[in-house]
């Protein structure tokens, strides 16, 4: 049954009741979170710019580690002061890969180059002494040569086994030797060991 022009005009004033309604809940709740936003953020906001300016004055004056390898260590010396850095040159000590390397200049640094570093900065830059690469080519000749006697000794060791086992075959009966050394007949054992027998008995004949 159709509904009346009365009863739809009421249904619309509920609906719109309802719908200012729930238009007045969200607006609420919108309010709620812009209030509690302008409450917290301006803190929030507040303490990151400190922190953010803490940060951006402690390193004011952070600047690229400059690179030192392969500069004379008197040279080195000169740029780490004139950085305001401080530092310490380490000698090395022998070792393999040091055997082409420069004597008395930086092999490399701690810091590593270009990485940021502050003016007080603790830099360490390596370096290994004309004694020390030539203790380290004698480190690598000698172990050279060990590998060349660990092979010389591998092959004398496999020459001597072929020998033992040629000498201990020798020693062995020659019919014996002869059957060990002879190919497979494609015989069954017995078959085999039967004819062997013939021909021992063949060769005992007059």
């Amino acid at each position: 049954m159709p509904s009346s022009p009365s009863q739809k005009a009421g249904g619309l004033r509920r609906l719109a009741g309802k719908t200012i309604a729930t238009l007045d809940q969200v607006l609420s709740g919108v309010g709620a979170v812009a209030d509690t936003v302008s409450k917290v953020a301006p803190g929030v906001v507040d303490e990151s710019a400190k922190a953010l300016d803490a940060h951006r004055a402690k390193h004011k004056g952070d600047f690229k580690m400059p690179a030192l390898i392969d500069l004379p260590l008197a040279e080195a010396k000169r740029v780490l002061d004139h950085y305001q850095l401080q530092h310490a040159l380490v000698l090395l000590a022998p070792a393999p890969q040091y055997a082409a390397a420069r004597s008395d200049v930086i092999l490399t640094t701690s810091p590593k180059p270009n990485a940021k570093v502050a003016p007080n900065t603790f830099v360490r830059a390596y370096y290994v002494s004309a004694e020390g690469v030539a203790a380290s080519k004698q480190l690598v000749a000698t172990r050279q040569a060990a590998k060349r006697d660990a092979k010389i000794a591998n092959k004398a060791a496999r020459r001597i086994l072929a020998r033992e086992v040629g000498h201990g075959l020798k020693q062995l009966p020659a019919k014996l030797t002869k059957r060990l050394g002879r190919k497979d007949s494609g015989l069954p054992p017995e078959a085999d060991a039967a004819s062997e027998t013939d021909q021992m008995t063949q060769s005992d004949r007059p």
